[in-house]
């Protein structure tokens, strides 16, 4: 995004409003670029996770962060699966059009895994 001769400025300027995540970090962050898809609108897949709760983690031991780190990688790295695995299942556009404007309710989606 940097890259590109027009953005650059204004991505820097936006990005040096955002608080950092980290202290002395230097965090860059740029929001999601939404680019128009010639199918038509397409569908977001949202899968809500059990928390993990860090409270009891001691960030000084490496053993234990990276521990945490594995576990909970595994779980986003499954659900990323689950909802790749319910996009394939799931309908396109035009038929999901077509039933939602000739029965006028939301046409079913796939079920989850």
């Amino acid at each position: 995004m940097l890259q590109l001769p027009l953005a650059k400025e204004l991505l820097q300027q936006l990005n040096s409003r955002i608080p950092q995540a980290r202290m002395g970090g230097n965090d860059t962050f740029f929001p999601p670029l939404a680019v128009p898809s010639v199918k038509g609108p397409a569908r977001n897949y949202f899968l809500f996770q059990q928390p993990y709760d860090t409270r009891l983690l001691n960030i000084y031991n490496k053993t234990e962060c990276k521990q945490a780190y594995q576990h909970i990688r595994g779980e986003v790295e499954s659900g990323l699966e689950e909802l790749l695995a319910l996009r394939e299942k799931d309908q396109s556009f035009l038929p999901r059009f077509t039933y939602e404007r000739l029965n006028g309710k939301q046409a079913p989606t796939a079920a989850l895994i």
